[in-house]
């Protein structure tokens, strides 16, 4: 699943005109790719589309957001 979520993000990213090229599993993606709250809202609303998943986004905390393995986890635990 993190990967189909990478490859999602980093078109989301391109689509915005931020950098993608080094994004790992473990970048921080508020600090390193400069992800605001309106492009993580797409980019979560795009995975629930493509992933077929539903995103409890009021049981979602900062923490879930910081990364994709963050979120991968936060995600399996709904």
């Amino acid at each position: 699943m993190i990967d189909r979520i990478k490859d999602l993000l980093q078109e989301v990213l391109t689509a915005k005109g931020l950098p993608a090229d080094n994004l790992t599993v473990e970048s921080n993606l508020f600090v390193d790719f400069g992800l605001d709250s309106l492009a993580l809202l797409e980019f979560l609303v795009e995975l629930e589309a493509r992933l077929g998943i539903t995103v409890d986004f009021e049981s979602l905390e900062y923490d879930d957001l910081v990364s994709l393995t963050s979120l991968e986890r936060a995600l399996l635990r709904a």
